[in-house]
């Protein structure tokens, strides 16, 4: 993991400088393109010091048959992520209009905004393991469980933040001009949790496994309910049916994803079970705390609410670190092991 936040966060910075640096000189939208280049040049370099491998032209095109068989289906794959997209927008842009299919996209986003980043992360580290280990399902079981484990303690807090307090996220982040979105954020939070916590991180593994034409089956079963969803209630209730037709072909994915884990690895879910109960449990005191605190303006001002979201973590970490005190369960061993994976020089 360490190598690859390094590398990213050196795309990530370096566009930054670059870009600003480039716009207070050129005062040009030009700044953005040549801020993409020095951010990917960046990146490049930071490659080639983290790691000793070093990639050399080969022309023996007959490998390549050997990779036909997984790759046209990993090719599938990506066509139907790409249809979907562009068929959700022209849905979206026909039925309801611009200013809702703006709406709409800003509330797809924030739903996935402090979550998104991490599965990036874990998706990059996680096929390039299970690739190797997949002779051992032992071991791939196992770094399953620890990846549920850091996304379920990521995803149900903020699930629960935004179901309960969305529309300060809103006015903090966005201002209040985006308020509207509030309850298609709601909708979507709930959605986009079932797509990050098995859809999206069992990609990996289903293709690192070799089984890329499960997930491409998966990947269908998505693209073809998401379009019927649209077709059916985009033209009658706007981004509210487009909102309602993405979390119902979310959850409806999850389930199927879940099926084939169950199948495929033998999988118990007993370990999850724990961790999502451990994770809830550790939630129930910083709701209670913020639910009451939120009686007092202070707490509904900008600074509060972040002065309020810290204290609420604070809570929930000192709740994880309880379940696993005293049930020897929760997630906690596995973010301990994470964390210190990154401060370990």
């Amino acid at each position: 993991f360490k190598k690859v936040f390094i590398r990213d966060m050196v795309l990530k910075v370096s566009y930054a400088v670059f870009a600003v640096a480039l716009a207070y000189s050129l005062h040009s939208y030009w700044a953005l393109f040549f801020g993409q280049i020095g951010s990917v040049l960046a990146l490049v370099i930071a490659t080639y010091v983290l790691h000793p491998y070093r990639p050399r032209l080969d022309f023996d095109f007959g490998k390549l048959k050997e990779l036909l068989s997984f790759s046209q289906w990993l090719l599938g794959q990506e066509a139907l992520n790409q249809i979907v997209r562009s068929t959700e927008d022209t849905l979206i842009g026909r039925f309801a209009g611009p200013t809702d299919l703006g709406l709409f996209g800003k509330a797809k986003a924030l739903a996935t905004a402090p979550t998104s980043p991490i599965v990036s992360l874990i998706n990059k580290v996680s096929f390039t393991s299970y690739a190797r280990l997949q002779d051992s399902l032992e071991h791939v079981i196992e770094g399953m469980n620890k990846t549920l484990d850091i996304l379920l303690a990521l995803a149900i807090p903020y699930l629960i933040v935004v179901l309960v307090t969305g529309n300060r996220i809103v006015l903090l982040l966005l201002g209040p001009d985006w308020t509207a979105l509030t309850p298609y954020l709601q909708i979507l939070v709930v959605g986009a949790t079932f797509d990050m916590l098995f859809v999206t991180v069992a990609a990996s593994l289903f293709n690192a496994l070799g089984r890329s034409r499960t997930q491409f089956m998966i990947s269908s079963v998505y693209a073809v309910s998401i379009l019927a969803g649209f077709f059916l209630l985009v033209p009658s209730l706007g981004i509210l049916g487009a909102a309602l037709a993405t979390t119902f072909s979310m959850a409806l994915t999850a389930m199927l994803t879940l099926y084939y884990i169950r199948t495929i690895l033998h999988m118990n879910f007993a370990r999850i079970g724990w961790s999502l109960v451990s994770t809830a449990l550790s939630c129930a005191l910083p709701v209670l705390v913020a639910y009451q605190l939120l009686r007092y303006p202070f707490f509904n001002s900008n600074i509060g609410y972040c002065l309020l979201i810290a204290l609420a973590g604070i809570l929930y970490a000192g709740g994880l670190y309880l379940m696993h005190a005293l049930f020897k369960k929760g997630p906690y061993h596995t973010l301990e092991l994470v964390l210190r994976s990154f401060i370990r020089p």
